[in-house]
């Protein structure tokens, strides 16, 4: 007689002794971004001011935009899911949906690893080169997963402890690495102010941290400047010098770019007043909504709303009787 035993999956290794990534692929020698580098530009709210004006609050918009069609570093990443009861259903069918996208997305270079959390979190793949053997490994070990286990409740943290491990225990490193935290879970606040930014005490120099622009991809920040009166003999007003320095993702290597100066004419008498630049309005105008929407979402967290009602249409309102409405822009 034949003693069967049901095969047993072997354990997860030790959290933090995650090292058993696959290799890179070799780099290729690679320049630059393919079609340029990162645009800068810094656009005037008026064109020109009378030379006896003062005005606060002048708006200089100033656009960042990344080149197109840039070659992709290769990326590290680990995804991590949750498999908690609430993702039984509709909802586990959709994450498994979601991550085999992003795997069919991903190229030979780059490497992948999933991760998942209930009570506790676990590694279920290591951090594999996504090749057609790799791309099937991962499919897989997703398409297997089941919701339970793992002492129950929804342990968000303990999931992206073990995918900080993953990536910290690395023994080869690749450009660019992230994590991607599916969940239907709430486990702790997390608050997304504005970029972070830096203003020098003489209020004469700042700097703001863009983050990450990706192909083609645009950042916008509208600047409010003191302008002051001119002197008896000035025609022209500097008001803003913007200068970025970015990395290649791809490369490592380190760029610098610079706007043309925005100025402003000061003529000696101004009988009219030249229409505002529709981008800097346009930028007024979305900030400004998207404040009110905050605000209402304030009210309506703490059950007022009614008053999130009227901030939303008071903001509609707004939008309504705007500028770049009124030159044809959808208010919707």
């Amino acid at each position: 007689m034949t003693d069967t035993k049901a095969a047993v999956p072997p354990p997860p290794p030790p959290v933090g002794s995650f090292q058993d990534d696959d290799p890179l692929v070799p780099r290729q020698t690679a320049g630059g971004a393919a079609n340029g580098g990162l645009v800068l530009k810094a656009q005037c709210e008026f064109p020109a001011l009378g030379r006896g004006a003062s005005r606060d609050k002048f708006a200089v918009l100033v656009d960042a935009k990344a080149p197109a069609d840039v070659a992709r570093a290769p990326l590290d990443l680990v995804t991590v899911l949750d498999v908690s009861s609430s993702m039984k259903g509709q909802k586990l069918a959709l994450l498994k949906q979601a991550v085999g996208f992003v795997v069919d997305q991903l190229g030979p270079a780059d490497r992948l690893s999933v991760v998942t959390f209930s009570g506790d979190g676990r590694r279920l793949t290591h951090l594999a080169r996504m090749s057609a053997a790799g791309k099937t490994a991962a499919k897989q070990a997703v398409e297997a997963l089941a919701v339970g286990g793992g002492g129950g409740g929804t342990n968000i943290g303990a999931g992206l402890r073990v995918g900080a491990k993953v990536l910290v225990g690395r023994r080869h490193r690749n450009a660019v690495a992230s994590m991607i935290l599916l969940s239907d879970g709430h486990d702790m606040e997390v608050k997304s102010g504005s970029y972070g930014n830096h203003v020098a005490a003489d209020g004469r120099a700042a700097s703001i941290d863009v983050g990450e622009l990706y192909d083609d991809e645009g950042r916008r920040f509208l600047v409010l400047v003191y302008v002051p009166r001119a002197r008896a003999t000035e025609e022209v007003t500097r008001l803003v010098k913007v200068s970025c320095t970015y990395r290649y993702a791809a490369t490592g290597q380190t760029a610098h770019v610079a706007a043309p100066a925005a100025v402003i004419q000061r003529p000696l008498e101004l009988t009219n007043m030249p229409p505002p630049s529709m981008d800097v309005e346009r930028e007024r105008v979305r900030l400004a909504a998207a404040e009110g929407i905050a605000a209402a979402l304030v009210a309506a967290d703490g059950g007022e709303h009614a008053g999130a009602a009227r901030i939303l249409n008071s903001r509609l309102r707004e939008v309504e009787r705007s500028a770049p409405v009124a030159a044809g822009d959808d208010p919707t």
